[in-house]
């Protein structure tokens, strides 16, 4: 039954789409990054 479910037709195109995504997540991350201002503030609450 799990490797019927993992033979699913359908994760083909999921399983690209992610991996384009995980490819291409750094794009919006430095442009974040490189459109700052001032350094972020380290609060306890973001760690």
């Amino acid at each position: 039954a799990f490797g019927k479910m993992l033979m699913w037709p359908a994760w083909k195109p999921l399983g690209k789409l992610t991996f384009c995504i995980y490819l291409v997540h750094f794009l919006p991350m430095f442009y974040n990054i490189g459109t700052m201002r001032s350094p972020p503030s380290l609060r306890t609450w973001d760690m």
